[in-house]
């Protein structure tokens, strides 16, 4: 289904799911992008987060609450990557979901040179980095329990559900791209200028890959394509397969 408009949120509505039905919803234009994957009425996946122009609430969660689906039953989020399009507004999904939810990842935040860069951007009040220091915050507050990394080839999450079995596998980041990831960052000068170049900043995202295995007859998957504005010309941000069988 497509919906344009800014308020286009108020109108939507759908039968519940059923134990063995799947919901795919994918959100934005390209100035922010967020997937949102239900597994029945049980679980809930979200990646990444931008935030809804006419509420400036995480999409995800004003679709959630649209559709009386509970945000307790959000049991993964994945961040792709760090930039402000597709983080803002994810720290509040965090602390909306399930106690146990489980934040999903890159491990260049593991790297000192990389929290060094970053935490000179915090101190400098820098606005792309004010949620990566709420997500800090979370993750600090949680434990290191709540992480989960992604990797070349891992699977993530898994449903235990002999109705629907999801399975979700990151495909990146690649270790090699990370260590070039990370000689391109340059520290901060006495002067106070930060700079870095690497051209290729994508490559660093987490590429999902979603395995969908119904049962014959009884499965479904649904999809559903949300915009907030009038042309549908823009871009989804979002690389990766879904494959049902």
């Amino acid at each position: 289904m497509q919906s344009t408009g800014q308020d286009f949120l108020k109108n939507v509505s759908r039968t519940k799911l059923k134990e063995a039905e799947i919901e795919i919803s994918i959100f934005g234009k390209g100035f922010g992008e967020c997937i949102v994957l239900c597994v029945g009425e049980k679980d809930c996946i979200i990646v990444d987060s931008f935030l809804n122009p006419s509420t400036q609430n995480p999409i995800a969660i004003d679709y959630l609450k649209a559709i009386d689906f509970d945000c307790n039953r959000i049991k993964f989020v994945v961040l792709t990557h760090w930039h402000t399009d597709h983080i803002s507004g994810i720290s509040e999904i965090l602390y909306s979901a399930n106690p146990n939810v489980k934040l999903v990842l890159s491990p260049i935040i593991t790297k000192k040179k990389f929290n060094d860069f970053i935490n000179y951007a915090i101190q400098e009040e820098s606005k792309s980095t004010s949620e990566y220091e709420r997500v800090l915050e979370f993750i600090k507050q949680r434990g290191a329990s709540c992480i989960k990394f992604a990797s070349h080839d891992k699977r993530i999450f898994a449903t235990e559900d002999s109705n629907s079995n999801v399975e979700i596998f990151s495909l990146s980041p690649q270790d090699n791209d990370l260590i070039r990831y990370l000689r391109s960052l340059v520290r901060p000068d006495k002067a106070g200028k930060t700079a870095y170049e690497f051209k290729e900043d994508n490559i660093l995202s987490i590429v999902l890959l979603i395995k969908l295995s119904l049962p014959d007859q009884i499965g479904m998957v649904r999809w559903r394509k949300e915009l907030n504005n009038s042309e549908d010309n823009g871009k989804i941000d979002f690389f990766g397969k879904v494959y049902c069988y």
